[in-house]
């Protein structure tokens, strides 16, 4: 038995800076399906069928009614996905931090994500991030290259 995942608000997907087609992926297929996209197919395009099984590849990658809504979405076209690397631990972190706060323990995030009980616990007593972090701070002595 898996622990159930808490879904995140997209406030927090933003904070974790999220590329905008990653946020869509969540409002569409929901963020644990979002997530094994992301992590399999990250930084390339993808075709999207017009119709899909139970046995086609991509339901059973993200769940057969997450893959029944990326192809009520995106049926037919070619989608990029994004890598977000730095995000997606961001926004797996906010995922395990809600569901302790939630009541599950350490023994069954671990478990759920398959990282060692110890690195939950460091993901669990660091500092959430805020707006800023993750992105570098522009050096205000440098002038824009573009004018805004």
């Amino acid at each position: 038995m898996t622990a159930p995942r808490i879904p995140l608000t997209i406030e927090d997907m933003e904070r974790c800076w999220l590329p905008e087609t990653a946020i869509r992926l969540v409002e569409v297929i929901g963020t644990t399906a979002a997530l094994a996209l992301i992590q399999e197919f990250g930084g390339v395009e993808i075709d999207i069928p017009r119709k899909v099984g139970p046995e086609h590849r991509l339901a059973s990658l993200v769940g057969l009614e997450a893959a029944r809504e990326l192809v009520a979405h995106w049926g037919g076209d070619r989608l990029y996905v994004p890598k977000a690397d730095h995000a997606v631990r961001c926004v797996r972190n906010q995922e395990m931090i809600r569901g302790y706060d939630a009541g599950l323990s350490e023994r069954e995030i671990a478990l759920e994500y398959r990282i060692t009980s110890r690195h939950v616990r460091r993901i669990l007593n660091s500092p959430s991030p805020s707006p800023g972090q993750g992105r570098p701070k522009p050096d205000l002595r440098q002038l824009a290259l573009f004018d805004e």
